[in-house]
């Protein structure tokens, strides 16, 4: 016997009736079917559960697990996509083994997994270390337990990391050049700072805050990257050292650490100092470094009244001319059409601002006492750089009069868009040299990535070591961000790390438990996850497996 579902019309609509059907052979020898009973609509079986009864009752029969809902358990789902692509380039990168190399006396727990997990933590979703733990049991990162890493297992990989950090920077450095075929013909330096919550550092120092938080104490953080935005190494310094200290400790570990040889260091404007130019040049670099536009007569020299006579055009929208420079070096004047067009902009609506609040100033100007009224008016003009445009005079009467500085507007026109480069290079072509200023944009780049994508800032530390190892964790997860970056832009696939790693987060591994049986099964990979995975040449991973197998 067997069943069988039959289909009848009846009205204009289909019925499926499930009918329990015989064979036989009949009196003239020939095999026959006939129905023995049927046992309903398909529909209302279905409806009312008895159908799965009675796959269940004949499975059991049978001595076959039942597959109904009742044998099926969802244990937990986990983030798959992003873990498993990082964690591939983190293997392909040697970190297990440069990282591992220095735990033998940390074998309580694995070190160098906890360095991993922090660093995928600042690329899929930024938390503190107390809430790394929290996050890492909800990723998928091979068969690594990470719910048995806690907070305290951080804290010590961070020790090891910091340990470890200059020679783990050197041989990365070494493992990128090769992966990638490096030629290091330019290196990018430049700084920035990041915020303190707490005061209790002792390299939080109050200074120059490019995150315009001159409120918060701060560190110091350089980093030298390649031409395609690769970091090569990186400094952290106190809150309050001046940028132009810092340049000469950079050079000596290129130079010492790395063994870079003959290059051109690209820098920008602040690092310029006798002392600092004296060190490149022992070390036997070239330098490209931007000079400060108010610089003096040198620069004011070198801009003129503005006129773009004798400049020569080096892309849409940019123009360079030599003119000689100081000690044998030269100096590439470079003009900037959409530089200029945001200065001018930016400027208007300043002195536009100034005048406005001024004019409130000259209102209630009988409200005040002399000393009062010239009190508010430089008030005005310090706190918007109004000063450097406007004028102002308060009379013996206690009359504001006020106007622009038409000379210094002048000046301020020929600045405009202009910026000076000087070299000791004297075979750099000076439309090269242009395009290799703006390149070092690619360190702005990277400094925004540690603190927007990645969330360098704030820094919770208070012990210096821990700090520099927040921001080597940092760091990290930069170099994989651009590694993700330069394998998929050279298998076709330009993309964001950002937007390949929003790609594959959709892939989760679920925990399944049948019958007692568990199973680690995969989601379906979107096209876009795919198509990275092909990029970055790695094997999709099996869609179901048995973790008792």
């Amino acid at each position: 016997m067997f069943l069988r579902i039959s289909t009848t019309t009846e009205a204009g609509r289909a019925y499926r009736y499930l009918k329990v059907v015989e064979s036989y052979r009949a009196a003239d020898g020939r095999h026959r079917q006939r129905v023995v009973c049927s046992l309903g609509r398909v529909e209302e079986l279905v409806a009312s559960g008895a159908l799965g009864r009675w796959r269940a009752l004949l499975a059991q029969a049978e001595g076959l697990p039942s597959l109904g809902p009742e044998a099926l358990a969802v244990r937990d789902a986990r983030a798959f996509g992003g873990p498993y692509v990082l964690d591939a380039l983190w293997q392909e990168l040697g970190l297990p083994g440069l990282l591992g190399a220095a735990e033998a006396d940390r074998r309580q727990f694995d070190a160098a997994l906890a360095v991993e997990v922090m660093v995928l933590n600042r690329l899929l979703a930024p938390r503190s270390k107390l809430a790394v733990q929290r996050w890492a049991p909800g990723i998928a990162l091979g068969s690594h337990a990470l719910a048995a890493l806690d907070y305290q297992h951080y804290l010590r990989a961070l020790d090891l990391l910091h340990a470890r950090r200059a020679e783990l920077e050197t041989a990365l450095f070494l493992r990128v050049c090769d992966l990638f075929g490096l030629e290091l013909d330019v290196v990018f330096y430049d700084l920035t700072s990041s915020y303190f919550e707490g005061a209790n550092c002792a390299w939080a120092r109050h200074g120059y805050s490019r995150d315009h938080r001159p409120d918060r104490p701060q560190v110091v953080l350089g980093l030298a990257v390649t031409r395609e935005g690769l970091p090569i190494a990186h400094r952290v310094w106190a809150g309050n050292t001046a940028d132009v200290t810092t340049l000469g400790d950079m050079v000596v570990e290129l130079r010492g650490r790395f063994r870079i040889g003959r290059c051109l260091l690209v820098a920008d404007r602040g690092m310029v100092s006798t002392a600092n130019l004296v060190a490149i040049r022992a070390a036997g670099f070239r330098y490209l470094i931007a000079l400060k536009r108010r610089q003096g007569e040198l620069v004011r020299a070198a801009i003129g009244d503005g006129d773009l006579a004798g400049y020569a055009p080096v892309q849409d929208g940019l123009w360079a001319k030599e003119v000689p420079g100081p000690e044998g070096d030269r100096l590439i004047v470079c003009h900037s059409a959409e530089r200029a067009a945001e200065e001018q902009t930016w400027r208007a609506e300043l002195i536009a601002d100034s005048e406005a609040d001024l004019a409130r100033l000259q209102r209630r100007a009988r409200q005040l006492n002399r000393d009062a009224l010239v009190a508010a008016a430089t008030q005005i003009l310090r706190a918007s750089y109004g000063y450097r445009y406007l004028w102002y005079a308060v009379d013996a009467a206690g009359h504001l009069t006020y106007g622009r500085n038409q000379a210094a507007l002048a000046e301020e026109l020929a600045r405009d868009g202009k910026f000076v480069l000087r070299t000791n290079d004297a075979a750099l072509p000076v439309a090269e040299a242009a395009l290799a200023y703006k390149q070092l944009q690619r360190v702005e780049r990277g400094f925004r990535e540690l603190k927007d994508f990645l969330q360098l800032r704030p820094v919770r530390h208070f012990r210096p070591d821990r700090v520099e190892a927040h921001v080597a964790v940092c760091v990290l997860a930069y170099l994989l961000e651009m590694v993700l970056e330069q394998k998929l832009a050279r298998a076709g696939l330009p993309m964001t790390a950002q937007a390949a790693l929003e790609a594959l987060a959709p892939v989760q591994q679920v925990r399944t438990e049948v019958n007692g049986r568990q199973f680690d099964c995969l989601t379906d990979w979107p096209q876009p996850a795919t198509k990275i995975l092909r990029a970055l040449h790695l094997e999709t991973p099996p869609k179901t497996v048995a973790l008792d197998a």
